[in-house]
């Protein structure tokens, strides 16, 4: 798989596509519906209240807005956004876990990391977010909170900056609110990498 190089994000981006194809014309589920409807009588100055939702959902709004804008009310063009998201979110998973191997010297395998992100993306569990086109924010979270756990595990094993880290906290917080649990899933990663690597005694310093 390493070998593929700048070809692994595009295979999973044509996996998903191919995956969840059969699906294209469902999903327009009744919130959905709600969204498009305001979205169509709207503007971009709507994104200050989040088109009169009482939510704090300004980053999501951002990108479904644009996404309207781009596709309309095409079910073959909101296909094709949440399917490519559901490979990009497939690949994040796919170097987050080969991270995970080399940072907590695992010794698993490529393929084993290929395994894990091919049960994600295309586990049955997965479907409802994809196919439903109401739940875009679900599958823009999942991104952040992954790709932020790639950055806090070069943050730790690396010494890179962890304001990529905030950044995708904030964003996701603007996403979904489910997303407050990211500061105890962080928490957890980060005693685990220092109780298995043996750096108990820096751990003011990662903390910091």
């Amino acid at each position: 798989m390493k070998r593929l190089g700048i070809f692994q994000l595009p295979i999973f981006v044509l996996l998903s596509l191919i995956f969840f194809y059969p699906s294209y014309k469902y999903g327009y589920v009744t919130d959905f519906l709600s969204w498009l409807a305001k979205y169509e009588a709207g503007s971009w100055s709507d994104l200050s209240d989040c088109f009169d939702y009482p939510g704090l959902h300004h980053f999501f709004h951002l990108i479904n807005f644009s996404c309207f804008k781009l596709v309309g009310k095409s079910f073959f063009g909101w296909y094709v956004i949440l399917s490519v998201l559901q490979g990009v979110n497939g690949f994040l998973v796919f170097r987050w876990i080969g991270k995970l191997n080399a940072g907590f010297k695992l010794g698993h395998s490529t393929y084993f990391a290929l395994f894990v992100s091919l049960c994600f993306m295309l586990s049955p569990y997965s479907i409802e977010p994809v196919v439903w086109k109401a739940c875009l924010h679900y599958l823009m979270s999942l991104g952040l909170i992954v790709y932020g756990l790639m950055r806090l595990t070069d943050h730790l094993g690396k010494g890179k900056s962890i304001w990529p880290v905030h950044i995708c906290f904030i964003l996701a917080l603007l996403t979904l609110e489910i997303s407050l649990a990211v500061p105890f899933i962080y928490m957890i990663y980060w005693i685990a990498w220092i109780f298995t690597r043996d750096q108990v005694a820096d751990w003011r310093k990662n903390f910091l």
